[in-house]
């Protein structure tokens, strides 16, 4: 039996940012042209629910796991260099139309998970849902209760997590992204 050492333990969601965890899942979620997408996040990584080629009588799932990560984050490379599928069925092309006709993210999932995914991390954000509707993205997630209370033995009945809801329509989305761009490849932003 193989001891879990400090050097050999599996990753786990403290290992990873949001902002880099989502980008790679919009990718994927790009390459099958997904609509009404669902992410969440689960003790061992993350789980996803959409609608390829927003096709509503044919659902897709997946999941991935905090381990798997980096290999997800490979294949899915690799699948935007060589535009083919995961098991290399078929040539997957990606619509350029469609991306700017979609009703809350015109420049694509990727793009948009990024961003929304920085706002997350730079809140500290906990177990995050992202649920898309018709024209909104609804993100909740949980925040920790602050140090001065949680370290508080007379307040520790107290000691929750706050949960949050934001929901984001186009516009907030596209101000975001551009504010995100421009922050880019700046030493003080990372």
């Amino acid at each position: 039996m193989v001891e879990m050492t400090e050097e050999t333990q599996a990753p786990s969601r403290v290992d990873y940012r949001y902002g880099q965890i989502l980008r790679t899942i919009g990718a994927y979620l790009n390459l099958l042209q997904a609509r009404y997408v669902t992410i969440a996040e689960i003790d061992q990584g993350f789980t996803w629910h959409c609608y390829p080629r927003a096709n509503l009588t044919k659902s897709q799932s997946g999941m991935v796991t905090f381990e798997d990560l980096p290999k997800f984050q490979e294949a899915v490379r690799q699948m935007g260099k060589s535009r083919q599928g995961l098991l290399r069925r078929s040539k997957i092309e990606i619509s350029r139309q469609a991306l700017r006709r979609h009703p809350i993210c015109p420049a694509g999932y990727e793009e948009m998970f990024r961003t929304i995914g920085q706002k997350l991390d730079e809140q500290r954000a906990q177990q995050i849902l992202l649920v898309e509707r018709g024209d909104s993205l609804i993100a909740n997630y949980r925040l920790m209760a602050p140090n001065y209370i949680a370290f508080n033995p007379n307040r520790f009945d107290q000691i929750v997590a706050y949960s949050h809801q934001l929901e984001f329509q186009r516009p907030q989305i596209s101000t975001l992204i551009g504010a995100a761009r421009s922050f880019r490849h700046s030493n003080y932003f990372h």
